[in-house]
């Protein structure tokens, strides 16, 4: 279904490395956007200038590794 969500790790620009199994619906849970797609609360986006960014409860992208430039 279109609106289920999974977990994923993600390396900007949008490629994804891994991904788990559903784990909710954007109708019902909390979710991020990221390059014009919803992901699962605990997807974590890695830059690759290092920075990481991990999708919170509240639906915003929080910074969880800033170690890039």
């Amino acid at each position: 279904m279109k609106d289920n969500l999974s977990i994923k790790t993600i390396s900007a620009p949008g490629n994804i490395v891994t991904q788990s199994n559903i784990v909710g619906n954007a109708g019902t849970g909390a979710f991020c956007v990221y390059n014009n797609e919803r992901h699962a609360v605990g997807t974590k986006i890695k830059n690759e200038d290092g920075r990481e960014y991990l999708c919170s409860q509240d639906g915003s992208w929080q910074v969880i590794n800033e170690e890039g430039n």
